[in-house]
Order: structure tokens, then sequence, then C-alpha cells
């Protein structure tokens, strides 16, 4: 230093003001710059972090180093508790107490001094402990995402006007966009500084998960370099039970009365390896984080349970990768832990897209009930108008600025209420979707759907092969054809495994004028070609419901009289068809009338083979299969 400033001596005073200014910045760097930033001069809170029935966290950052207590006041008995904790430099002198040993549904003052000096104190500040995790009580809790640090302060207010209990941040709450280590603290202390979130988080407890552009830039994921800074300011600006495991993440979960949030990462670990549900496939959530998830969701006995993420549930239709369809196979996977296990309840909640949506997925035959996505974006003024793209189970959408979800829970009622509410910061309510614990329950199965396994997802050709140029998935059903050319011979998808003694239901439909289409059944592909060989359920005009044999004898084998069928066929609209093989007898029905019954008498024709779904060559048609299931026979 001493050197540089000699040189300096010698020159134009205006100069040497300038190179003096560039040495300090040399030698004092970037957390200096910090510590000089406005946001660095005034204290940070307090806010009350995780708080259940038996414990809080209380954060809080001064100006400078020291010791600092925590004084924690029972309003009922006036037994008062002090814990002290040391605000340090390398911390950016954040400070967070645990307090344990709580009661239930009670309520504690808290005051924090340094020495005898009081740096927070009043009846503003005080720790409203959650009821016992099976009490009937009612509980609301605020969800949002996308925030501004400058701007648009009256929609803290308006959660608190409202009644929150609880608020949970999804991402980009604060924009960062850099992994920079005094950028993270100067942005996490512009959001903590909003007065009116200051004020209202002084009682009402915070939670958050980030989404990209806090967690590094937009559309990041976990190969980001330097991504360990953003943690370790994330841990230093939050108050969670918990961040992770083994120094990777920020995943976390609490309990409020009947809700438990589980509010996920989709960030630190994806694109970093193989998932865990398919090796040949990028993960998402990481080895650690699944298998987290998947235990404490199975053991969870809250009657409502949210699976909270930055990023929404289903495709964004954009450029970006940041959204679960690209990892659909781990979603996918979940979503079948969940009807395997009966897991009732479940929620999926997402933010990010800066657009307001409710989306009602038809999961009763995966679940037993319906799977309902709420995505609660923006809390700033931002919209994305683009992003709010159509979708078969939309039941919602608006890109409005301005936005929270206010999710009320209440199990002092039978069944238990959840009711999801959108609302602007001007108090306007939005929408409104009323649950309750009844139609989030699984279903029992009909006796007669006892035993049936699904051969398709909804989403993916997982178990089935084919020309993907003559087939797609669309909304929710396997389509075979186009309305738009014609189809120059017949096309086949087939699935992957064999069957012999099963029966096979589907739904099926129809579209265009001459369509024809069918289900292959205990059927082959003929090699090097684009046909398959075997028994066919058939499906058009003059065909509805007859057994035919493709491409062996090539004639129709059994079938009702057209003229009756035809009075049970819903034209242009879905229709049921189910396909009995046992032994050498074959039999369909649709819509619950019988149009085949045949006793194969020819030992040579094969009785095992493949299931395909067949669009005909010809004009433009197109055959629509879904809800395809199949219980095997000899394995009853």
């Amino acid at each position: 230093m001493k050197s540089q400033l000699s040189a300096i001596s010698t020159i134009r005073p205006q100069i040497a003001t300038i190179l003096f200014a560039l040495a300090f910045l040399t030698i004092v760097g970037q957390d200096g710059l910090a510590k000089e930033h406005p946001t660095a001069t005034k204290p940070t809170g307090p806010l009350l972090g995780h708080v259940d029935s038996r414990q809080a966290y209380v954060w809080y950052r001064p100006t400078t180093a020291g010791p600092l207590t925590l004084q924690i006041t029972d309003e009922r008995t006036g037994n008062s508790q002090r814990l002290v904790a040391e605000a340090k430099e390398e911390h950016d002198f954040c400070v967070t107490w645990h307090v344990p040993g709580l009661e239930p549904a009670s309520r504690y003052q808290y005051e924090i001094f340094r020495g005898d000096e009081p740096l927070a104190s009043g009846p503003s500040y005080f720790i409203q402990t959650a009821a016992d995790e099976d009490a009937a009580t009612r509980v609301s809790l605020a969800f949002g995402s996308c925030a501004s640090s400058t701007d648009h302060f009256d929609v803290w207010q308006r959660m608190r006007d409202e009644g929150i209990e609880g608020v949970v941040l999804l991402g980009d709450t604060p924009y960062i966009d850099t992994t920079d280590l005094a950028e993270n603290r100067i942005s996490h202390r512009q959001l903590l500084q909003v007065p009116t979130l200051a004020e209202m988080c002084r009682s009402t407890p915070l939670w958050g998960t980030w989404d990209d552009h806090d967690f590094g830039k937009n559309d990041s994921d976990g190969l980001l370099k330097n991504k360990q800074t953003v943690r370790r300011v994330f841990q230093e600006y939050r108050a969670l039970n918990n961040f992770g495991q083994d120094d990777e993440g920020i995943y976390t979960k609490f309990r409020r009365g009947p809700i438990e949030v589980f509010l996920l990462d989709p960030r630190w670990f994806s694109q970093t390896g193989p998932s865990p549900v398919d090796a040949k496939k990028t993960t998402c959530l990481g080895d650690r984080q699944w298998s987290w998830l998947l235990e404490n969701l199975k053991s969870s006995t809250a009657t409502f349970k949210i699976l909270a993420t930055g990023m929404i549930w289903d495709d964004k239709v954009n450029s970006e990768k940041d959204h679960w369809e690209t990892y659909r196979h781990e979603r996918e996977a979940l979503i079948d832990f969940i009807g395997r296990e009966k897991i009732s309840g479940v929620v999926l909640m997402g933010g990010d897209i800066h657009c307001s949506r409710a989306l009602k997925y038809k999961t009763e035959r995966r679940i037993g009930y319906p799977l309902w996505q709420f995505i609660s974006s923006p809390l700033h003024d931002g919209v994305i108008p683009g992003l709010n793209v159509s979708h078969p189970d939309l039941v919602y959408g608006e890109p409005i600025p301005n936005v929270f979800l206010r999710l009320t829970a209440d199990s002092t009622r039978q069944p238990a209420t959840l009711v999801a509410t959108w609302i602007q910061m001007s108090g306007k309510k939005l929408h409104e979707v009323r649950l309750d614990s009844e139609i989030l329950t699984p279903a029992p199965l009909a006796p007669d759907e006892i035993g049936f396994t699904s051969l398709f997802d909804g989403k993916t050709f997982d178990g089935w092969e084919g020309n993907k140029d003559w087939f797609r998935i669309e909304e929710g059903a396997i389509v075979g054809g186009s309305l738009e050319k014609k189809i120059p011979h017949n096309e086949f998808l087939t699935s992957e495994k064999e069957y012999a003694d099963f029966e096979l239901r589907l739904q099926f439909k129809a579209l265009g004028d001459g369509v024809n289409a069918g289900i292959q059944i205990r059927s082959r592909r003929i090699p090097n070609h684009h046909e398959m060989i075997g028994y066919q359920a058939d499906i058009g005009d003059g065909w509805w419901g007859k057994l035919y044999d493709e491409s062996r004898r090539g004639r129709v084998l059994a079938g009702a009289d057209d003229q009756q069928t035809k009075k049970v066929i819903r034209l242009n609209d879905w229709n049921d068809y189910v396909i009995r093989c046992e032994g050498k007898r074959v039999q369909l029905w649709i819509n619950g009338q019988q149009t085949a019954d045949y006793l194969e008498k020819d030992d040579s024709i094969e009785q095992v083979g493949l299931i395909g779904l067949q669009i005909h060559g010809g004009p433009p048609t197109e055959a629509w299969y879904r809800n395809i299931r199949i219980r095997e026979l000899d394995k009853e």
C-alpha cells in the first residue's frame, strides 16, 4: 500500500484521486463493496423462519459483529429463556437462533439485545406456534414467486390483510442472476428490507426455495459453476429447519395443521447425473432428494400434501428446459408411486411463468383421484401472456400482475377442506378452487377393475413401439393417423410385451370420413413389412365390433349385425371396448353390448402375441386410444 501511495503523490491531484480509489478497491475487494452497499449499513429483520408446534427459528442481521441475545417470553406463564448467538463477518453478520421446547398453539414475545441495548422489541415481535399435528385446526398459507425488491410492496401488505399465517416463496425471490458472493448478499438484503415484507415476517413464518434467477441465471441447472456460493448465501439469509442433505441442495419440508409442504429443489441436482428412475435419462431431483421425497411423502400423516417447486409441473412450451416435462420420467414415476402407495391429498404447486393457472389432471385411474396443479406467479407486475398456453387439463389461467395464492386448509370440518384462492394486490379475488379430503382420497376400485394394469401412461410411448410419423400423443391419448393428409398404408403401434390370456379394456374415438382402425390381439409384426398378422377387434363403419383376421385368413371371423351395433356407437366421441381372450375363445364388447364371440377351431393358430393399435391406410382419418389397461387371466 505504501509504495502505491508514494507513486500517487507525484501525479496530478485529480488522477491521484482516481488511482487511490482503484488501489482501495483492489485491497478491500468484493466483500468490502458489499459492506458499503446501502443495504449493509442498516439492520435487516428480525424475521421468523421455520415455525412448527414445538420449535421456531428467528433470524436477524445487524450491521456489526458480536454476540447477540434472543429473549423468548411465554405470554401465558411469563417464563423467559435467553439464547446467545454470534454475528460473524464471515456470514455477513447473519444470525439464526433455534428455539426448541415450545408448546403447541402458544404465543411467545421475543426481543433481541446487544448487551443491555434492545435492538428489536415491542408487541409486533412474537411467535405463534402451530397446533399439534393431529389437532383439528384451520391454517392459511401464501404461496408466491417472482418478486420485486424495489416496487409493489403492497402485495405483502395484502397477504397480511388476508390473514396469512405463513409465507412460502417459490423462487425468483429475489432476482439475482449471478453467483457473485457480494451481489447475492445485496439482493437478499434488498428483498428482506422491503418494509411491508419485513413488518409481516416479524411474526409470520417465512419459508422458501429457489428458482433459476435466484439460483444462478435464466434456465440454470446443477451444472452451474460456483453454485456453492449461492447456497452459502441462501443459508445465511433463510432460517429453514434444514437445507437439503450433506451440504447439497436446499430441499426441506414443514407441517402446519392439516398441511404438509414439501419444498423441492429442482436446480441443484438437475442435469448432474442419471435419473434414479431411468439411468438412460438425466435427473432433476437427484438420488438423495428423490429418496427423501418418497420416504417422507409415504410416511406423512397430513391430510393435504403440497409438492412445491419453482418449476411448473407440465410443459412451458418454449425454448427453455426448466419445467417438469423435461424430467417427465421422474414426474411420472412420482405419480405412479403416489398411486401405488395409495397416498391421499397430494396437490402440486409451481411458479416461474408469470401467469396464474389451475390444472386438473385426469389421474383417477392412476392414483384414484384427480391431481391438481396450482401455479402462482408473479408477485411483481411483469406478466408473460405467451406462457399461458392451452392445455387439455387447464381449468383457469390468466397473466395477471401482483398475484399470490392463499391456500386454506380446515380440518375442523368433515370432510377437511382445502381452498385455493388467487388474490391480486388490490384485494380482487381472481379464481378459487375448493377441494376436500374425500375428493383427494383414492377411490376404491370397482370390483370389475381390480387386477387391471395400465399399458399407457397418458404422456409417453413407454412400453410401445411403432412409426411415430403416424402416431402421436395428444390430450392424454394415443392418436393414429392425420386429418390433414392421406395415410399411405396401414400403420400399427404395438406393445413391447406379448400377452396370451387376458382382458383388455380401452376407450377409442374414430374421426374422419371413411375411418377404419382396430386393435390387434395375439398378433405379430410381419418381418420387414408394415403389416401385422393376427386377430383384430375392428373399428369403422361396416366393421364396428367385428373380429377380423388381419393378413392371415383375411376375413371376418365373427360379428354382430352392423345396424344393431351402430345403435350403441357414439360417433366422433369416446367409446368403450372390452376384449377378452381366454384359451381359444375371443369375445368383444362395445359400450357394454357384446359384438363378437368366437371359438378358434384351427389348432395351428397361435394364441399369444402383441397388442397393436391400428390406423388403416386411406383417406385423412384419425383413431384415438386412451385408458388402455389389461388384466392377465393366467395370473389371477
